[in-house]
């Protein structure tokens, strides 16, 4: 049986920042290199084969580091990028809540209901997991594999591993910065 450890890109200075990152480009700043040293030690010993990257400058970085330290290869993802949060992206979250109150507040009850402004759908990121992590699965179904990816794409892709649905993806309760799905 494989095993998929679901990894989050490390922090960054606007996630510090309680900002809406999304698909913006952002380096993991000090406290995300932290972060990776402690997954790298959590995965020690595991025996992972590969290590795949979402198209993020995080990810890449995570993955990157984690990999060196692992001894395999990261392949990095083109169509695994994470939700495009369109206008809001870069605003700090506070702003975010009380230009777009009805907006947000629907987004964070009810996500596959509601879209950010010019931005794009929970059930799109889902679709694009589908098609790039199928192929994954299928050809490590016996190894073990490590997928990075920053929140809410690694929630969108724990949903599909799980089971295969996406409602109310952003609504599951926050897990370790690595989490271990068996297949």
């Amino acid at each position: 049986m494989g095993q998929v450890f679901l990894a989050k890109s490390a922090a960054t200075d606007l996630e510090d920042q309680d900002r809406i990152v999304g698909t913006l480009d952002v380096p993991v700043n000090v406290r995300g290199q932290a972060e990776i040293a402690d997954m790298a030690r959590e995965l020690e010993g595991i025996g992972i084969d590969a290590v795949y990257a979402s198209a993020s400058e995080s990810a890449r970085q995570t993955a990157g580091q984690l990999a060196k330290k692992l001894g395999c290869k990261v392949k990095e993802l083109d169509d695994l990028r994470n939700l495009d949060f369109g206008l809001w992206q870069g605003l700090p979250v506070a702003e975010v809540e009380r230009k777009h109150r009805k907006l947000y507040s629907k987004w964070k009850e009810t996500p596959c209901e509601a879209c950010p402004p010019a931005g794009e759908e929970i059930k799109q990121v889902f679709d694009r997991v589908e098609k790039c992590v199928g192929p994954i699965i299928r050809k490590n179904s016996f190894k073990a594999v490590v997928i990075v990816a920053p929140d809410p794409l690694r929630k969108v892709i724990r949903c599909y591993l799980k089971d295969r649905k996406v409602d109310n993806v952003l609504l599951q309760a926050e897990t370790s910065p690595v989490e271990r799905i068996s297949l």
